[in-house]
C-alpha cells in the first residue's frame, strides 16, 4: 500500500501536477493509500500475527484466516481506490453527488472493492474479539 501511495505522491510532487489534480479523486485515492489504510492494515495484521505466536508458542506459524485478510483486504483495497486514481486523471471532482454516465463502471468496481473489504472484515473479526 505504501509503495502504491508513494507512486502516486511523487506524481503530486510536481507543482503544475498538483494544482491541476487539486481537489480530485486523484488526491483522495492517494491519501488513502498512504495514511489511513496502509497503516491500519499494519497494525491489524501485527495484531493477528501476535495472536498468533501467543497461541501456537513459536513466531513462524501463520493461519489460514490470517491469510486470508491479508488477500482479501488488499485486493478490496487496491479494487476501491485505483479507479478513483483513473476518475482523477479525468478531473472528476470530489464531492459530487452524481457522476456522469461513462465514469460508471469506475465507481462500480470501486464499490465492489468496498464490498470485498468489508467482508474480510466480517471474516476476522470473530477470530479477532475471541483472542483479544
Amino acid at each position: 500500500m505504501f509503495t502504491l501511495g508513494g507512486s502516486t505522491g511523487i506524481v503530486l510532487g510536481n507543482a503544475a501536477i498538483d494544482v491541476a489534480l487539486h481537489d480530485t479523486y486523484y488526491v483522495i485515492a492517494h491519501f488513502h493509500f498512504i495514511l489511513s489504510l496502509g497503516a491500519i492494515i499494519s497494525i491489524i495484521v501485527g495484531v493477528l500475527y501476535s495472536q498468533e505466536i501467543y497461541i501456537a508458542g513459536f513466531p513462524f506459524y501463520i493461519s489460514l484466516i490470517s491469510i486470508f485478510y491479508f488477500i482479501m483486504k488488499s485486493i478490496g483495497i487496491i479494487m476501491t481506490f485505483t479507479p478513483m486514481h483513473f476518475l482523477g486523471y479525468n478531473f472528476q471532482p470530489r464531492r459530487v453527488y452524481e457522476f456522469p454516465d461513462n465514469y460508471n463502471c469506475w465507481n462500480f468496481l470501486s464499490s465492489m472493492g468496498s464490498g470485498i473489504t468489508v467482508l474480510s472484515m466480517i471474516v476476522v473479526s470473530p477470530v479477532i474479539s475471541k483472542t483479544i
